[in-house]
């Protein structure tokens, strides 16, 4: 790949981000860039997934595939430690977003459905990275990790 096509590839990440953040609700995008200018950042991100790339980990809290939208919610709003006016870093492919949520009830569906039945975001602090989605560990039920960095 060319320089000039690892630019226009970059670009077009960093726009499909934009395009994706902007239809959030709940949520204030504070900023967005690209994964490899945050290493601190890419390293909590790192010692979470191995964690649970490695099969140790068990989920700390787990539902049934079959659940309605609603169940879905309620689910992660009782079980991940999610506050309003708290800020998170946001995973959007090969992009981060600093976001801040200002209405968790709208925010969570959103995030849900924006990543696809799932979502990863990170403490501005480092301290700890929450993981909502499915992954081979389970593969009848959805997941929720919460990980201390």
């Amino acid at each position: 790949m060319t320089e000039r096509q690892r630019l226009i590839a970059r670009k077009q990440a960093m726009q499909a981000a934009k395009n994706k953040v902007r239809k959030l609700e709940g949520i204030q995008v504070l900023d967005l860039f690209e994964r490899e200018t945050n290493i601190p950042l890419n390293e909590a991100y790192r010692k979470g997934c191995s964690a649970i790339c490695s099969y140790s980990q068990l989920p700390h809290s787990r539902l049934p595939h079959g659940s309605s939208a609603s169940q879905i919610a309620v689910w992660i709003l009782q079980t991940m430690d999610l506050q309003e006016g708290y800020e998170y870093f946001y995973e959007i492919g090969s992009v981060w977003a600093r976001i801040k949520i200002f209405n968790l009830p709208s925010a969570v569906p959103s995030l849900w459905e924006a990543g696809h039945y799932g979502f990863l975001l990170i403490d501005t602090d480092f301290s700890q990275i929450q993981i909502a989605g499915f992954d081979s560990r389970d593969e009848d039920h959805y997941l929720i990790d919460i990980i201390k960095l």
